[in-house]
């Protein structure tokens, strides 16, 4: 099987090297490119798999801090290449195809610089090369620069082509192992892998040695390029789908640096500029970046303010695509809109009725309505509208009948309804008679409506018009995410809690769960954060301002039935367990069994049949006491976390939209991150780990002489037994031993050192203890 990543011994130099620096970036080609990623190439650039195996940008790759954990975890999956940031080892990229020409660049700045030679990695099907060396020395001289050697243009695609020197500085990043997209490996001089240290040069030799070069080998009639000068070839590394950046990028327009849904690059009318001209000062806003859905030119300039988007284009010579070189889908059939509902928190009203998408069609669709005869109903000898549940269904689907519409919300699982165009609400009885007396109104019929014949039709309709109110909020109310960083920090920086690579993996884990549960009703969320501290901390007001108001959180006691716990679930997106409230009520399968759980099921009141419910929230424990983790709960499920201080709760109602927002980004790029808290959690779990009090009183019994040589004792006799140390260790009656006890017992002889193991004793098979140091 062809290996695509580095070798374990790339990733362990490059953790002394660089640690901080180093990235992934998956290595190989066969793999596909998550459709929601707008990556364009694959092996160029920092990049992970997510939870489908799909190949996704690292996001916000330029301010990464990689830790050992990270690492280490990235070593583990073969498909991984190694990315080295350059912020502190620096790059000579001698972008050269001709293996003559390349090697004459490498050989002429090394006398340059006086060094007989510097680590250099190299592919076998190609010339070009690049060395890597650190530089003594930060400031404004020591940034991106690069150089044309040589400039032509493809006969084939008529796209302009170039042989590059370049100088990689902050912001860039070169692939250090691992496999090219063309199928050739990465290579260095000495053992082929990376080295494990680079040499390190003075400002002065490097800046003299550069000039130096740009003046043998650069381009005649070209300029060097300085600053944030993205290169051309490039491209693959902009994660985002903008038609216009793909062409700036790829011509032969001046541009700088990318960042936070901006390319910043040189302003078409730079020569009426009255004052700086830096490469931060023009930029094209990528599509959908700024409310601006199809991109926007900005340049802080003030004679710039009268130039339009569209004589930018023009003067970058950008041609958009004219409607006849689109393909003809007028026959093609027209998906049904989603339907539209806003909340009643501050967070949902932020969908003002002006920006509804469908707010004021629909209200000139009602309009209309109201113009139009009543639909054909079924008529009795008298020809009047007879009252049948097939009438009432044309009533209920017509507007100038009901004078409302009726849909079914799949998240809060009711029946909700809208008389106000765009804006909808839980439809209650008082709703059902109105309706009855409308329906009775304006369809002319000359009997009353029966209420168990309205509830049926409503349910009738409600089946057909369906919506998930939830999923529109995080796609639709949610603005976009501003770029910053802040899931990973949310439990040291909102919660009070220690800044640890814990901590962080666990904010990366609780946000993008959240987010799935929106976005994958039901999907695998089955580990469990519980806050820890003292009263008074706000642990559970904390909890209950994570949703976007107090309508979707809910307190859960594992003490209630599960139908009763179903019934809380509906339009929850967050719930807590209070104080870890009945737990104890439960064994360790009954729980483990409730917090893995993807879907409920009950039956409504009222109805026949049961209905299942797909899980959308994610849970949190409260507890004050620093030893909850007993042995029949499962610990693996658990995720404890000190709290250490009063919570920042006004930081999180401030915070909270862009937390989601950047939730719903990360997950629909990488999927749920729960790797890496799932392994650092082993280690933290010990911390809270209940102390049995019987702990020490098995512990000198297990070791108590069973014979007059002292060396027969309960833990070495081969029999012993579970019920065993319950009834002559700590006298328990046999016939009241429940599981739980025999759960903890079992957890005391295991941190014993002991063993479980099934043996054969008077013609059975029985499970006995013995000592596992044997």
């Amino acid at each position: 099987m062809k290996v695509w990543g580095a070798s374990k011994t790339d990733w362990a130099r490059v953790k002394k090297l660089v640690k901080r620096d180093a990235l992934p970036v998956v290595s190989n080609p066969t793999l596909p490119i998550s459709p929601r990623s707008h990556m364009r190439g694959v092996g160029k650039t920092p990049s992970i798999l997510n939870s489908k195996r799909q190949i996704a940008g690292f996001t916000d790759w330029t301010q990464h801090q990689t830790t050992v954990p990270n690492i280490e975890a990235w070593m583990e999956e073969p498909d991984y290449g190694v990315c080295i940031q350059t912020r502190d080892v620096r790059a000579l990229d001698i972008d050269i195809p001709n293996k003559a020409l390349a090697k004459k660049v490498r050989l002429r700045f090394l006398e340059l610089i006086g060094l007989p030679e510097l680590p250099r990695r190299w592919r076998a099907d190609s010339g070009k090369e690049l060395l890597a060396f650190r530089v003594e020395g930060t400031g404004e001289e020591l940034t991106r620069r690069s150089f044309i050697v040589k400039e032509w243009q493809d006969e084939t695609t008529g796209k302009i082509k170039r042989w590059l020197v370049e100088f990689l500085a902050t912001g860039q990043q070169f692939i250090a192992a691992g496999t090219h997209p063309d199928g050739e490996r990465y290579v260095w001089d000495g053992d082929g892998m990376i080295p494990e240290e680079v040499p390190t040069i003075t400002l002065e030799v490097f800046l003299a040695a550069w000039a130096q070069l740009c003046e043998e080998f650069k381009l005649e009639g070209t300029e060097e390029r300085h600053r944030d000068r993205r290169a051309p070839t490039l491209v693959e590394g902009i994660d985002v789908s903008d038609p216009v950046i793909e062409h700036l990028v790829e011509s032969d327009w001046p541009t700088y640096d990318y960042e936070r849904g901006q390319l910043y690059v040189e302003c078409p009318w730079a020569d009426t500029h009255g004052s700086d001209n830096g490469p931060t000062q023009t930029s094209w806003m990528a599509a959908g970046t700024g409310g601006y859905r199809n991109g926007h030119f900005s340049c802080r300039h003030t004679g710039c303010d009268h130039h339009t988007d569209a004589e930018f284009l023009q003067a970058v010579g950008y041609r958009p695509i004219k409607a006849e070189e689109f393909e003809d889908l007028s026959g093609e059939p027209v998906e049904r809109r989603e339907l539209v509902t806003v909340g009643t928190s501050e967070d949902l009203a932020v969908l003002t009725a002006s920006t509804l998408p469908d707010a004021s069609a629909k209200a000139k669709e009602w309009a209309k309505a109201l113009t139009l005869p009543n639909p054909g109903f079924d008529r009795d000898g008298r020809d009047h509208p007879m009252i049948n549940l097939a009438n009432l269904q044309r009533s209920l689907n017509a507007y100038q009948v009901c004078r409302c519409e009726i849909a079914f919300d799949t998240f809060k699982a009711e029946l909700m309804i809208s008389t106000s165009p765009g804006a909808w609400r839980p439809l209650v009885d008082a709703d059902a008679v109105e309706l009855r007396l409308t329906i009775e109104r304006t369809a002319g019929m000359k009997a009353s409506i029966g209420r168990e014949l309205m509830r049926d039709a409503l349910e009738l309709v409600g089946s057909k018009t369906q919506f998930d109110s939830a999923v529109y909020w995080l796609k639709h109310v949610v603005p976009a995410w501003d770029g910053i960083a802040r899931i990973h920090r949310f439990w040291p920086d909102y919660m009070q809690t220690k800044d640890t690579p814990y901590t962080r993996a666990l904010g990366n884990y609780t946000w993008t769960a959240q987010a799935a549960r929106i976005l994958d009703p039901g999907c695998k969320v089955d580990m469990v954060p519980v806050l820890v501290g003292e009263e008074g901390t706000r642990k559970s007001t904390a909890i209950s301002l994570i949703p976007p108001s107090e309508d979707h959180f809910a307190e859960f006691h594992l003490d209630k039935k599960d139908e009763d716990l179903a019934r809380l679930m509906r339009g929850c997106l967050v719930g807590e367990l209070s104080e870890l409230r009945g737990i104890s009520a439960r064994d360790g399968e009954a729980i483990l069994g409730w917090i893995t759980r993807r879907f409920e099921k009950w039956t409504p009141k009222f109805k026949e049949y049961a209905t299942s419910l797909a899980r959308r929230l994610v849970f949190y424990g409260t507890t004050n006491d620093s030893e909850f983790l007993q042995a029949h709960m499962g610990q693996r499920r658990w995720l404890p976390v000190m709290i250490l201080d009063i919570i920042n709760t006004w930081l999180i109602e401030r915070d909270r939209l862009q937390l989601w927002a950047e939730a719903r980004d990360v997950y629909e790029c990488e999927g749920i991150l729960y790797q890496e808290v799932e392994k650092l959690a082993k280690a933290e779990r010990a911390q809270f780990r209940y102390q049995d009090p019987r702990h020490d009183v098995i512990a000198r019994w297990v070791d108590q002489s069973l014979d007059d040589d002292d060396t027969l004792t309960p833990r070495n006799s081969g029999t012993l037994t579970t019920e065993q140390v319950l009834t002559e260790c700590l006298g328990v009656e046999a016939s009241r031993i429940q599981k739980r006890d025999q759960q903890g017992v079992a957890e005391v002889l295991k941190a014993l050192g002991m063993a479980r193991i099934q043996r054969k004793m008077r013609g059975r098979n029985i499970k006995v203890w013995v000592d596992g140091q044997a």
